[in-house]
C-alpha cells in the first residue's frame, strides 16, 4: 500500500449535520424523480385508456360495459363488487375508512396514556422506547 496516496481526513471532511443534510437532498431528489416517473406513467395509462377505436368508444368504456355484461348475464358477485367500488359505493370503502378512524383514535389514546406514564425530569430515548413497548405489549390492552 502506498501511504502517499492516502489522505488524512477526506472520511471525516463533512460534519455529521452536513452528511445528514447531504443524504437528506439525494433522498428527497430521488423521491422526487420516483413522484415525476408514476405521474408520467399514469397519465400515459390515462392516455390510452382515453383512445378511441373505430366504433368511437374508448378502451375504458368498452372495459366498463364489458364488466356490466358479465354482471348481468352471469351474476359474477366479483365483477359487481368492482363496479360498486369504482363507483364509490362499496361498503368495504366505508369500513375501510372506519378501521383507519378506529386505529388513529387507538394511537391518540395510547400516546396520551405514554405521555402520562413518563417519569418526570430528563428520560432517555431507550426508556421512552421500552415504555412505548410496555403500553402496546400491555396484555390488558383490548388489541
Amino acid at each position: 500500500m502506498n501511504d502517499q496516496n492516502l489522505t488524512k481526513g477526506k472520511a471525516t471532511q463533512f460534519s455529521a449535520g452536513e452528511m445528514q443534510a447531504r443524504t437528506a437532498r439525494k433522498g428527497g431528489l430521488a423521491k422526487a424523480a420516483n413522484a415525476r416517473a408514476r405521474k408520467e406513467r399514469e397519465q400515459r395509462w390515462r392516455e390510452l385508456l382515453a383512445m378511441e377505436d373505430f366504433s368511437g368508444m374508448t378502451f375504458q368504456e368498452r372495459m366498463d360495459r364489458a364488466m356490466i355484461k358479465r354482471v348481468d348475464e352471469s351474476g359474477d358477485p366479483q365483477a359487481y363488487e368492482k363496479i360498486m367500488e369504482y363507483a364509490g359505493l362499496s361498503p368495504r370503502l366505508d369500513l375501510q375508512a372506519e378501521d383507519r378512524k378506529i386505529k388513529r383514535e387507538e394511537l391518540k389514546l395510547k400516546r396520551e396514556e405514554f405521555e402520562a406514564k413518563k417519569p418526570a425530569g430528563e428520560v432517555t430515548d431507550i426508556e421512552d422506547l421500552t415504555i412505548l413497548a410496555e403500553l402496546i405489549n400491555d396484555p390488558d390492552s383490548d388489541d
